[in-house]
């Protein structure tokens, strides 16, 4: 019904991933397989270092960042945790099928307590921004809502800028981890602003 140039989407970086390109297509296809026949796949990666590497990986998701619009890859390597940006990746090939254990393969998540002013359609707005993890809703007495989400360890930094956007609506209560991060993000915020409004004064 639209076409991409019909669409604006609010806080998202102004470059994302070539979605045109042909071997784009073509390896984004190829991680799909990869991820419904439980098959490993054998990768060429070029890092941000500009390093060029190649792999052997286990697929775990693929997932797409709203606020960078890139897809990113999870998966296990060498027995670790990494996620692949899509657009670095160079090849990829469908390697053997992975034989399945009796556990199941999961990336260390967390998860953000989020007690939420629901002004201005705040809670729709947050809950769809973050569709692509899995939430937990509760309303509270006070009249406000409590938004648990769950998200890959890797995510923290995104996650976390992303409900800095919702403010002053939102607060983050829990974990410690979290709450201590969303609280050290207010106040460096803080700091540039008093430091520019000093600027402005000295400059006045």
């Amino acid at each position: 019904l639209y076409m991409a140039e019909d669409l604006y989407i609010c806080g998202q970086y102004g470059t994302g991933d070539n979605y045109e390109s042909k071997d784009y297509k073509k390896h984004f296809r190829i991680i799909q397989q990869a991820l419904r026949y439980s098959c490993y796949l054998e990768i060429r990666y070029r890092s941000a270092n500009n390093e060029v590497f190649e792999e052997e990986v286990l697929p775990i998701q693929l997932q797409y960042s709203v606020k960078e619009n890139i897809f990113r890859l999870f998966a296990i390597a060498n027995d670790k945790q990494m996620v692949y940006n899509l657009s670095r990746i160079e090849d990829c090939h469908i390697g053997e099928e992975y034989k399945k254990t009796s556990g199941i393969i999961t990336f260390d998540e967390m998860h953000a307590d989020v007690d939420l002013s629901n002004e201005r359609g705040t809670l729709e707005r947050l809950l769809l921004y973050f569709s692509n993890y899995k939430r937990e809703t509760s309303k509270l007495e006070e009249g406000n809502f409590l938004i648990r989400i769950f998200f890959p360890k890797a995510d923290m930094n995104e996650v976390l800028v992303n409900i800095l956007s919702f403010i002053p609506m939102v607060k983050i209560i829990g974990p410690a981890l979290m709450k201590d991060a969303f609280l050290k993000k207010i106040n460096q915020q803080k700091q540039i602003f008093r430091s520019k409004l000093h600027e402005k004064n000295d400059n006045t």
